[in-house]
């Protein structure tokens, strides 16, 4: 039989159950039911009830109404609450200050040229005499420096199980939140990536094992950890360009300029930004010219209670720069007693050169029966500009080994 035109039905209904009818006629038309329909309807009504889920591995285990940590403080006993305790930082500042961007629609690979610096120019004489045109006609003395960097785009992904009861008994919105934390540990995830990436695969070395072959890592944990992707970051480069400095003891002063003096022609403050391990940063609040108020007047740390700049350079504080051993590694064996030295990076805003390829992907997968997986994953890509085009001074440098507390 004909359906009716959208016309004619308009003018049969009159009521909400005229309303209803019609919908439920138009959808057996399109071969659609109404109980999918209203199962579909369901399961968004309850992705809109669930709860905020910390972005975190657990072996053999998914997140479940009786796992402390893992879901069971999302399931109250009887009062109904939408607060919750967000303990995840803001996307990453860093990112923010890196002037090397080049958007969200990069290729696979994705060449960046570099123009380097041209040489002074030559003292001219006055034209006295001789032809005009010799000058112009002969070889210039110079020629522009250039080179390329190279952005390859790596695919990074995220997964997170939880059971159906979790789902059903779960109290706040799943969706929004879980797409704001992916996207939290998505920019975390590219800072971590940007400063301690390290593609070296010996039994040691590599800057986050020292003491161990990191594929022996990836076969115990059955996924490759976001610094073992195949480049080398901020850190890493600094051993590379030799532009380390050995602290050596309490940190001074003179370690920051010595720090800075390791970026050459690129150590302009304004230009550069300080990178500090927590703790690194606490023990520079205690240095004397930042806390002696004769010196600093009211911008001393004993007024401010905060160093948000120093020698003109900003600084900011990264969980992925970490307290390390003695010769900057990170040491996996007892790193509480092996890893007990400060750590700060100093690097020019153009040196790290990224992008990425589309938007950051979600998609829901259903276990029937069991539950859900949250799936996530985004393309991104970095490369260093230090050291190209005849330029011979890096544009990074790395200070370890600082006593602490």
């Amino acid at each position: 039989m004909p359906t009716k035109n959208a016309y004619s039905v308009a003018k049969d209904i009159h009521s909400g159950e005229d309303l209803a009818k019609a919908l439920s006629d138009h959808m057996k038309h399109e071969g659609l039911s109404e109980k999918q329909y209203d199962y579909e309807q369901s399961v968004g009504e309850s992705l809109r009830k669930q709860a905020a889920l910390g972005l975190t591995t657990k072996a053999n285990e998914v997140m479940n109404t009786g796992a402390t940590g893992y879901g069971a403080e999302l399931v109250p006993g009887s009062v109904l609450s939408t607060d919750f305790l967000d303990l995840v930082p803001q996307y990453s500042p860093l990112l923010a200050v890196m002037r090397g961007y080049h958007g969200r629609n990069l290729n696979k690979t994705h060449k960046v040229p570099v123009v380097g610096r041209l040489p002074e120019h030559a003292v001219g004489s006055e034209w006295s005499t001789g032809a005009g045109s010799s000058l112009l006609l002969k070889q210039g003395n110079n020629r522009q420096p250039t080179d390329a960097v190279t952005i390859e785009q790596r695919k990074y992904d995220f997964t997170i199980d939880y059971s159906i009861e979790l789902e059903r008994f779960g109290v706040v919105d799943i969706k929004s939140i879980i797409e704001r934390k992916m996207a939290q540990s998505a920019s975390e995830t590219f800072e971590g990536a940007i400063i301690r990436a390290d593609s070296t695969d010996t039994a040691t070395g590599n800057i986050n094992r020292d003491d161990a072959d990191p594929d022996s890592l990836v076969s115990s944990l059955g996924y490759t950890p976001y610094w073992y992707g195949g480049d080398n970051g901020l850190i890493k480069q600094c051993y590379t360009d030799t532009s380390t400095y050995d602290i050596g003891a309490t940190i001074s002063l003179s370690d920051f300029v010595n720090i800075m003096a390791k970026l050459g022609a690129y150590a302009n403050p304004l230009d550069c930004v300080w990178v500090f391990e927590s703790t690194t940063y606490l023990k520079a609040l205690t240095i004397s010219e930042f806390v002696d108020a004769s010196t600093n007047g009211q911008s001393s740390t004993a007024t401010t209670g905060a160093i948000t700049n120093i020698l003109g350079s900003d600084v900011f504080i990264s969980r992925y720069l970490t307290k390390s051993d003695a010769d900057g590694k990170y040491t996996s064996t007892s790193p509480a007693t092996n890893n007990t030295k400060g750590t700060a990076l100093y690097f020019h805003r153009d040196a790290v050169q990224y992008g990425y390829n589309g938007q950051y992907s979600l998609e829901l997968v259903r276990v029937p029966a069991q539950g859900y997986q949250i799936v996530g994953h985004y393309f991104a890509g970095f490369a260093l500009a230090g050291k190209k085009a005849l330029e011979t001074d890096p544009m990074y440098a790395y200070g370890y080994n600082a006593t602490l507390f």
